[in-house]
């Protein structure tokens, strides 16, 4: 005898539901920051080396982590929450305490630029954070980590953008 159970849909119905509310969710946040007048900036998340360990599962199992990068625009004049000011990267699933982000892995956040001496005391908040392997029971429990914040201030790469043409690029490396 076989026995089926139609109450259940299959898996693989919530893993494309995922995705699907994933690339939306990318396609609104890009719309939102392209209507920001001013500029986009880029976060291109490199490597990480040295996390500390956090998970553990018991005395003995130490989990891998799966680091991500988050960045906010603290800046005078806008609202922080909205959604063209913050901005994550895709997480490094399982990639441990050591590992180099896929090529190309960037959180962007618009940088309004109609008062510039605001724009010229812009920060960027960044954190290294770890994804958890369950998010809705992480968050349920608290247990969203923290591996380490940066605050960079981007003033002198925005001085160098005002005054370059329009076609020119300003960047800036952050240890």
């Amino acid at each position: 005898t076989k026995t089926a159970c139609y109450g259940h849909p299959p898996g693989f119905v919530f893993g494309i539901g995922k995705a699907v509310y994933t690339k939306a969710e990318a396609h609104v946040h890009k719309k939102h920051v392209s209507e920001v007048d001013g500029c986009t900036v880029h976060v291109t998340a490199l490597r990480v080396s040295n996390l500390p360990q956090l998970r553990t599962h018991d005395a003995h199992d130490a989990l891998k982590e799966s680091p991500y990068v988050s960045v906010q625009l603290l800046m005078h004049g806008i609202v922080p929450s909205a959604d063209a000011f913050q901005a994550c990267t895709k997480s490094v699933s399982g990639g441990g305490r050591d590992c180099h982000f896929a090529k190309n892995t960037e959180a962007c956040v618009g940088l309004p630029m109609e008062d510039l001496e605001a724009a010229f005391g812009a920060c960027l908040y960044i954190d290294v954070l770890d994804e958890p392997d369950i998010t809705l029971l992480a968050k349920a429990k608290g247990r969203e980590l923290n591996f380490g914040s940066a605050l960079v201030e981007i003033g002198s790469l925005l001085r160098a953008l005002v005054e370059f043409g329009d076609d020119e690029a300003a960047a800036c490396h952050v240890n």
